[in-house]
């Protein structure tokens, strides 16, 4: 169970004594992840304290662990209560305790019976201790497997068994654990004793920075793209085999480029005969997972009602992308996680979604964002097995790509190619071209470039402003699969303009719409699945729009 391994970590290293205070880097697969610390205190008891705090990031999601064990023993060596506190980003807190009549061994008990027995190979030792986890004594077996001999020192090498769940210790002379390993959901757990541990290596700047990477070229309908070719950057510590996903192949690579063609299609999802059973296992147990089905009412739904409805309680979760995967493996749906980047309004951002099975296919899901999913524009970079081990895809270190360029794409079956001019440029007069939007625009007298909309991803992509702070500004919105009809373009400019009885035109030289008062105007151009919004603040907007709409602003799209 999910929690059972966390118990199990911090149990195995419990057995200290005299004021004594150890410290303990945490590695899962060879990434830190956080410190363990432990302190034996003699009073008129034993108590023990073990506080376990590490992190895992994903591209998307951080995940926070703590846990805190508190251990007081009685003079004979038996437990007298135990208080233990898990947290899980705030959504887990247990505290327990149990009767005084628990027969079972306590911290310090349990390393006198090992410094007393394991003392040759093949020595082993079986006692009761209590579990935190089940609440209940649990039988906990040691084997002296072999001796170690590190940095002139002889240690002892400790097989620990816990039901089905085994670990490999290494104790000092005085039975003081020195290193630990043991498996967990996520992989091999390493604890090492240390005098200072470091950060975990998940946040670390120079290690693991991942950004939106801008690309070279706005795309005009980013839903009806339907092959992008891009040239990737960056990528020397990545293999062609990353890359092999159902939609993306590799036309040329050398040792820090590739050339990737990325179609818009669905991947077909093969049914196998192996168990579908939860990847993560981080937020609930199995069963506390099938409460929460139990309470969405989901058994007799079709599927995709089903799934609606764990979307909608996963979309309010602290990590709803996570809680989706969960749902919906335990409620027997194949899902799988992946990573990558997904183009955002000018930018390539890292990003993690779930794909979902539906009808055959595997459905892209992502409940942090509001990016209508194109698989055409979705850079599969790590993708985890359906039913498989949700640890290879988590601590994977993310290779960092520099350089996101596109050469061309297929817009609603028409191929564009992309040159490699920077914009904006300038001929005797100001000119802004945007060659992915396919837009170019003379700048109209007095005004300039405050922002070409490559700062940050945002609807906006031009803003201009002249010495007396008047300003245009250009959007390109989505149109979320609706058609732009003259209803919702009046409701745009009035929204701007402020009144909602001015009357809209529209222009003769190409299709658009516009409409001013006061000091201000908007034009609205449609551009298939997107369409383009200028709002001006000036005295005299309606010379504005004459100016960009009659010979200064011509369109591709």
């Amino acid at each position: 169970m999910r929690k059972s391994f966390f118990f199990f970590l911090i149990l195995s290293i419990s057995h200290l004594t005299f004021a004594q205070n150890l410290l303990y880097q945490v590695e899962i697969n060879d990434h830190r992840a956080g410190s363990l610390k432990q302190s034996v205190e003699i009073d008129q008891n034993t108590h023990t304290f073990s506080s376990l705090d590490f992190q895992i990031l994903t591209l998307n999601d951080t995940l926070q662990y703590f846990s805190e064990v508190h251990f007081v023993e009685s003079d004979s060596g038996y437990l007298k209560s135990v208080e233990w506190t898990q947290v899980f980003k705030d959504t887990l807190n247990f505290t327990l305790t149990f009767s005084k009549d628990t027969l079972a061994y306590g911290p310090e008990k349990i390393r006198k019976l090992s410094i007393k027995r394991l003392d040759t190979i093949g020595a082993s030792i079986c006692y009761p201790t209590y579990s935190p986890e089940l609440n209940q004594t649990i039988e906990v077996s040691r084997e002296l497997v072999r001796f170690s001999i590190e940095k002139a020192q002889k240690l002892r090498v400790v097989k620990e068994t816990i039901g089905a769940k085994s670990a490999i210790n290494k104790f000092d002379n005085q039975f003081y654990l020195v290193e630990s390993k043991s498996p967990s959901p996520f992989g091999e757990i390493r604890l090492i004793r240390t005098n200072k541990t470091a950060p975990p290596q998940f946040f670390e700047p120079n290690y693991f920075e991942q950004e939106n990477i801008l690309s070279n070229i706005r795309f005009p309908d980013p839903n009806g793209i339907n092959t992008i070719k891009l040239k990737i950057e960056g990528v020397d510590s990545l293999s062609s085999a990353t890359f092999k996903h159902y939609n993306q192949k590799i036309t040329l690579r050398d040792s820090n480029t590739l050339i990737l063609i990325v179609e818009q299609k669905k991947e077909p999802y093969l049914d196998s005969n192996t168990t579908n059973r939860s990847l993560s296992k981080l937020l609930w147990s199995g069963t506390k997972a099938r409460v929460i089905l139990d309470s969405l009412g989901i058994d007799t739904l079709q599927i995709h009602n089903k799934i609606e409805r764990i979307k909608s309680f996963s979309k309010i979760q602290s990590h709803p992308n996570l809680a989706l995967l969960e749902l919906s493996s335990v409620a027997g749906i194949p899902a799988r996680m992946v990573c990558g980047y997904v183009y955002n309004q000018w930018f390539w951002s890292p990003r993690n979604w779930v794909d979902i099975a539906i009808n055959g296919y595997w459905e892209n899901i992502d409940l942090t964002t509001e990016i209508l999913p194109n698989s055409a524009l979705r850079i599969a970079i790590h993708k985890s097995k359906s039913g498989g081990p949700f640890n290879d895809f988590v601590l994977k270190p993310i290779p960092k790509i520099t350089s996101l360029q596109v050469q061309s794409f297929t817009l609603r079956g028409k191929k564009h190619a992309v040159s490699s001019q920077v914009l904006p440029y300038y001929f005797e007069n100001p000119v802004y071209e945007n060659e992915g939007l396919g837009i170019r625009m003379n700048i109209p007298d007095g005004f300039t470039i405050t922002n070409d909309g490559t700062q940050s991803p945002s609807d906006l992509f031009l803003s201009l402003e002249n010495d007396y702070k008047e300003k245009i500004n250009c959007f390109q919105l989505s149109t979320s699969g609706q058609p732009l009809t003259t209803d919702l373009v009046r409701v745009k400019i009035q929204e701007f303009v402020g009144d909602k009885d001015i009357n809209i035109s529209q222009g003769k030289k190409f299709k658009f719409w516009y409409g001013h008062k006061g000091n201000r105007g908007a034009i609205v151009i449609p551009q298939g699945g997107s369409y383009i919004l200028i709002t001006i603040t000036h005295e005299d907007p309606e010379f504005i729009i004459l100016v960009l709409t009659r010979k200064n602003l011509t369109l591709k799209y």
